[in-house]
Order: structure tokens, then sequence, then C-alpha cells
């Protein structure tokens, strides 16, 4: 996936959602972490690819805003 779309995909989560930037952070420990368990368990690596990481990303971001946030939004508002 190119870089750019990402970027893209990111702002517009921010503008409809915005977030503080400690659940940014949180999201990028979670992809690490998710990368490392998922070698030392199955043997193999977790590959983040354009498949994939549109969900990660809004998964990522719905469970660390609910996490961190006293305010949240709903999951219907992440839908759209």
């Amino acid at each position: 996936m190119c870089s750019q779309l990402l970027d893209v995909y990111l702002l517009r989560i921010l503008k409809y959602c915005p977030m503080m930037n400690k659940v940014v952070l949180a999201l990028v420990v979670y992809f690490g972490r998710m990368s490392k368990l998922s070698g030392d368990a199955v043997g193999r690596s977790f590959i983040i690819d354009s498949f994939n990481i549109h969900r990660l990303v809004i998964l990522g971001v719905a469970v660390t805003s609910n996490f961190f946030s006293n305010f949240f939004y709903t999951n219907s508002h992440y839908a759209k």
C-alpha cells in the first residue's frame, strides 16, 4: 500500500474522530506487540499489508480511545 493513502486514511479518521496523541502512540505499540507475539507464538511474522491495515487501524483507534478517554465514539460512529 502506498504510504500516502494511509496518511489520507489517518487524516480522515482524525477529522471525524479526534483523538489524543497517546491513542496514536498506543496504536503503534499495539502493532509492534502483535508482530512480536505472533512471531513467538506461531513461528511466523504478522504481516501488515494493504488488505488488513485499514481494519487494524480503525480497530486499534476504537480500542485505545475507549481505554484512554472518558469520551469515546460508538461503533456505529466509526462505521460511518
